[in-house]
């Protein structure tokens, strides 16, 4: 009976031994995972690198939910990122090509000619062609880019180089009709019925945008 009990005392003394291993063992590892998770990178959702560098642990330590959300956000917020950078890209070409119009401008009244005297129809028609060959090639950077952004039309690069040739021409008509004080005027022009009142007299004297677009609405 002794021999028993001591059996006994000692699987009672083996057991607690192992509950409390077991035990230290939920302890270990407890603190592991709370010291990974305190070792976690700090999160801005407005931020690629920290979304990557946030998803990277999260894949790295076994949370394979969290990494797929931050994975969807980083899909999202590059997207977002990638779309803003085109909308500054392309207003950036569409001012590019209002200011090819003025150094057009530049560009004819710097034409010279020997001896004196206005330049020849040849040099104008030069000038004119060069700078119409550069907006073409401007409107086909415009069309492309517009061509990644949600919600765009598809036409952007063909109105954009429309406008210049409108432009141009309103400029040349206007100064040819005694009425250069206009010409600033004329990329503001896209009705040719305005541009016969500005001729005729009809809109007045008051050369400005806001004059210009005033007028076409009560035209209309």
């Amino acid at each position: 009976m002794a021999g028993s009990n001591q059996a006994l005392r000692l699987q009672g003394m083996l057991s607690g031994i192992a509950n409390t291993v077991g035990g230290m063992g939920a302890a270990s590892n407890w603190t592991a995972q709370n010291v990974r998770d305190y070792m976690a990178p700090d999160l801005d959702p407005s931020s690629e690198e920290s979304l990557l560098k946030r998803q990277q642990w999260a894949m790295r330590n076994g949370y394979q939910d969290e990494a797929n959300k931050l994975g969807g956000a980083l899909g999202a917020l590059k997207q977002a990122n990638q779309q803003k950078a085109a909308k500054t890209q392309l207003g950036g070409m569409q001012t590019a090509m209002a200011q090819l119009e003025q150094e057009r401008q530049n560009a004819l009244a710097s034409l010279t000619v020997p001896g004196g005297g206005p330049p020849s129809n040849a040099q104008v028609a030069e000038v004119n062609k060069n700078f119409a060959q550069a907006a073409q090639r401007l409107s086909g950077r415009i069309a492309q880019t517009a061509g990644g952004i949600n919600g765009s039309t598809g036409m952007e690069g063909a109105e954009a180089f429309s406008k210049y040739k409108r432009t141009e021409n309103f400029k040349t008509i206007l100064t040819n009709s005694g009425k250069a004080e206009w010409a600033p005027m004329a990329e503001y022009i896209d009705d040719p019925a305005v541009l016969q009142d500005i001729i005729t007299g009809k809109l007045g004297d008051e050369y400005d945008p806001a004059a210009v677009r005033e007028y076409k609405y009560y035209m209309s």
